[in-house]
């Protein structure tokens, strides 16, 4: 696309005019300039994603660790980013106009308040916070700057999903009355044994730095159940422990949940982190199911008194290690700071899915129902 036709499409004067609303681009720039905060796997498949797109460059990278950003300087070659240890130092910088966060869990509050105070755009990875209070101040923060805040829950923008999603919402297979999905998966490497920096680098294992697992690892799939039932969750139980993982571990290392939601809509979910990889992903309605296969793109379609079909979708991951949605999902981002209209995954979105996860984590810690109404809104 030629410099004059992105500008025009994208809403920017040629002499850097607002992005609307949500940046400023230089002069002489083309692109738009992302500094990015963490510089761990995930963000790694950010940076494949980005570097893809031609309105996009890297300007800027920070880690705690020096290993971890020279992989990504690394990555980013052809065009160098400068380096920094303090996000607060690449938040002094000019030049950028748009802050990924893909740092720790109980990092994402303090980086994303800067960045969005510093007038930028924010594209935060998941779970958008670790306690309820931490989303609403994004949401205030957000508001107050005008500036786009948007949540990296990349399923609901993977183009399989979204056929799921289309075909529920049409009737496909009447009222959604139950949904099941499990995952039987390996646990999180431990990154390092040193004791100086294990709760920097294995933040995963503890509970205040990640939220817990439910929250972790599941908030995805409570946002995917959110987005297909329709409704809000009323009350949440489950039973789960860690049986398998008992060297000082405090997350959870499998759990099974149930959640009711408003219409009287079930959905369970389990999840084993000490097993080989599967999933099964099925939703079931009063005239038919969905069984959802994401690795081969089949969505099969079974209806009482029909002949089953197999509808299929685009599963491509982008070079993203299996997380599917994330290109889809910065085109998004794109289109929302080229208009200003809100993104798909907002804030409140994301806030809700981790109420559900505090919700689950409760009810396994406390062997009970736990009613939504008690966790903040």
């Amino acid at each position: 696309m030629e410099r004059r036709e992105f500008m025009k499409t994208a809403g920017l004067g040629a002499l850097g005019v607002m992005l609307a609303g949500n940046g400023v681009l230089a002069a002489d720039e083309k692109r738009i300039r992302w500094g990015l905060v963490g510089t761990g796997k995930r963000c790694v498949q950010h940076i494949k994603v980005i570097q893809k797109m031609p309105e996009y460059r890297i300007v800027a990278l920070c880690d705690i660790q020096q290993e971890r950003l020279d992989t990504a300087a690394t990555m980013c070659k052809a065009d160098p980013p400068s380096g920094y240890s303090d996000y607060k130092e690449l938040l002094k910088r000019a030049d950028l106009d748009v802050i990924l966060v893909a740092t720790p869990n109980y990092v994402h509050h303090e980086v994303v308040i800067a960045a969005l105070k510093s007038g930028r755009p924010v594209l935060t990875e998941k779970p958008m916070g670790i306690t309820v209070a931490e989303c609403n101040d994004m949401i205030e923060t957000a508001k107050k700057s005008g500036k786009t805040l948007q949540v990296a829950l990349q399923l609901r923008y993977a183009p399989f999903y979204r056929k799921a999603h289309s075909l529920i919402r049409d009737g496909a297979i009447g009222k959604l009355k139950f949904v099941w999905f499990s995952e039987f998966r390996g646990d999180w490497a431990k990154q390092s044994t040193d004791p100086e920096i294990d709760n920097k680098i294995n933040w995963r294992f503890y509970q205040k730095l990640s939220g817990g697992t439910l929250l972790e690892k599941s908030c995805h799939y409570f946002d995917l159940f959110n987005w297909f039932v329709g409704t809000k969750a009323l009350r949440v139980t489950g039973m789960g422990g860690i049986n398998y993982y008992t060297n000082g571990r405090e997350t959870l290392d499998h759990a099974s949940i149930v959640i009711e939601y408003e219409g009287d809509c079930k959905a369970t979910h389990g999840l084993s982190m000490y097993s080989p990889h599967g999933q099964g992903f099925r939703l079931i309605g009063e005239t038919g199911a969905l069984d959802l296969d994401w690795e081969t793109g089949a969505i099969n379609l079974l209806r009482q008194g029909k002949q089953p079909e197999v509808l299929k979708a685009d599963v491509t991951n982008q070079d993203t290690g299996g997380h599917i949605g994330t290109g889809e999902m910065h085109q998004s981002f794109l289109e929302c700071l080229r208009t200003g209209k809100p993104p798909l995954t907002d804030p409140e979105v994301g806030k809700e899915s981790i109420r559900v996860g505090l919700a689950a984590e409760l009810a396994v810690r406390e062997n009970r129902w736990v009613q939504m109404k008690e966790i903040e809104a």
